[in-house]
C-alpha cells in the first residue's frame, strides 16, 4: 500500500521511510509520538497516543519503519493513528524504493535542462553550464 492510496478509515500496515520523529506534549501535558512517514508517493504524519516513550526508543529518524495502525482525518489532512511502530527488519524492504521519483520522462527533463542553458546569456555563467552539462559523468550522477 502506497501513502498516496491511502483513505480515511483504512487500516495500514507496512514499511515506511521515517523522515521525523519528535516527542510532543499534548494539551493535558502527556507525551506522544509525532513522526512523518514517506514513500515514493508522498508523505503522511503519523502520531502515537500511547506509549509514545516505548515505540519512540523502537527506531530512529532515517530508519525504515515497520508500522500498524489506522488512516483518520485531522484538520482537512490524513494522518495516521500508530498503533505500533518499530525498525523494519534487515532486508525487510529495499531502501532505494522509498526514494521519491520524477513524474517526468528523465531524457525529456534532460533536455529542458540543455534548453534552459542555451538561454542564459551572461558569458560567465553560460560558461560554467556549459562545462556542467558536457561532463558526462557528472549528468550520469544527477539522473
Amino acid at each position: 500500500m502506497t501513502i498516496a492510496a491511502l483513505r480515511a478509515g483504512q487500516e495500514v500496515e507496512g514499511v515506511f521511510a521515517c523522515t521525523r520523529k519528535d516527542r510532543l506534549l499534548s494539551r493535558s501535558g502527556t507525551p506522544y509520538l509525532a513522526v512523518e512517514l514517506r514513500d515514493r508517493s508522498g508523505a503522511v504524519q503519523a502520531r502515537a497516543f500511547r506509549d509514545a516513550d516505548v515505540l519512540a526508543g523502537r527506531f530512529e529518524r532515517g530508519d525504515l519503519v515497520r508500522v500498524a495502525g489506522r488512516v483518520e482525518r485531522f484538520r482537512d489532512e490524513l494522518q495516521v493513528d500508530l498503533r505500533t511502530i518499530g525498525r523494519a527488519a534487515d532486508g525487510e524492504a529495499d531502501p532505494a524504493a522509498f526514494l521519491p521519483v520524477a513524474y517526468r520522462d528523465l531524457d525529456e527533463l534532460d533536455g529542458f535542462l540543455e534548453h534552459l542553458a542555451r538561454e542564459v546569456h551572461d558569458a560567465g555563467l553560460r560558461a560554467l553550464l556549459d562545462a556542467l552539462l558536457a561532463d558526462a559523468q557528472l549528468r550520469a550522477a544527477w539522473r
